[in-house]
């Protein structure tokens, strides 16, 4: 919560053109996190900073949880691929249950960064209203989906779609400078 009013303010703080510049960059970067999060798990494991049992949670991942949650804050899109990331490199845990604890931390940052803009007044409230409801029906269809496939098809997938997001968002930044 503390992250994503860090994020929504520093989002109302900040230019336009920071937030367009940044976010493809953002993108790419939790994609390839989770890409490399075996990789990142065990490097983790080593370094001691992991959870010892399936009941710690370890300093680290409060500390990740925070900055994921100024991420989210500031820009919600690839916010659950940082989060599942952040997730299974420092509590390995299987992908399904690690999905539904990404969707309670995601409503938690997202509602904070919600009344941080209803606040100040810029919320249009009509298509917010449509976004919530479609956000919240996808997310229902999108755990009964990720429930059904296997891990590893289920990460190839996330990563392969934040991959393409995050460089098709970065070559419509240069379109737009044209």
């Amino acid at each position: 919560i503390g992250g994503g009013l860090a994020g929504a303010v520093l989002l109302r703080l900040s230019p336009e053109q920071v937030f367009a510049w940044i976010v493809p960059f953002l993108i790419l970067f939790a994609s390839v996190v989770l890409a490399m999060n075996a990789r990142l798990s065990r490097l983790a494991a080593r370094a001691g900073i992991a959870a010892e049992h399936e009941a710690h949670v370890p300093l680290g991942m409060f500390i990740t949880m925070f900055f994921i949650g100024i991420y989210g804050g500031y820009f919600g899109a690839g916010i659950g691929i940082l989060m599942l990331a952040g997730i299974s490199i420092l509590a390995p845990d299987d992908l399904q249950h690690a999905n539904a604890v990404k969707g309670l931390l995601g409503l938690l940052i997202n509602f904070t960064a919600v009344v941080v803009f209803a606040v100040s007044g810029q919320v249009e409230w009509v298509p917010a209203a449509v976004m919530a409801v479609c956000a919240i029906v996808g997310g229902y269809a999108g755990v009964s989906v990720a429930r059904r496939l296997n891990a590893n098809l289920l990460r190839g997938i996330i990563v392969a779609w934040g991959l393409f997001m995050g460089a098709f968002l970065r070559s419509e930044e240069h379109t737009s400078e044209l």
